[in-house]
């Protein structure tokens, strides 16, 4: 559970499946309301300690913000991290197909029988 780690969906997954987390409240944000989410004690996950998260999560599931911050020993001493992250614009951002993808579109399947396995 480094930081490099807690940016994709599976590792948002791993963080609330290793930390004990529970509902604390509701908060509202641009008029939608989403639970706020806290871890129960601070965690221990080696070779992480103190670990602790917060989280904001809509009624449908979606994990608006989160932040992880934990202390971990290295062979320099310890170090504090936090990964502070923040969704937005889900639903309004546009992505620009590439230009290859109109040829997809207009491509033609040619459909042949199936042969029966022997």
């Amino acid at each position: 559970m480094y930081p490099d780690r807690l940016t994709n969906a599976r590792a948002i997954e791993r963080v609330f499946t290793l930390v004990e987390t529970r509902r604390t409240g509701t908060v509202v944000v641009n008029g939608t309301r989403y639970a706020r989410i806290e871890s129960v004690a601070n965690a221990s996950v080696p070779p992480l300690w103190n670990v602790t998260v917060t989280a904001l999560v809509s009624p449908e599931g979606l994990v608006r913000e989160y932040r992880v911050a934990y202390d971990v020993t290295r062979d320099d001493g310890s170090v504090r991290s936090v990964v502070a992250l923040s969704y937005t614009r889900v639903g309004e951002t546009r992505v620009t197909p590439p230009p290859w993808v109109e040829s997809i579109r207009n491509e033609t399947t040619e459909r042949r029988p199936l042969r029966p396995l022997s």
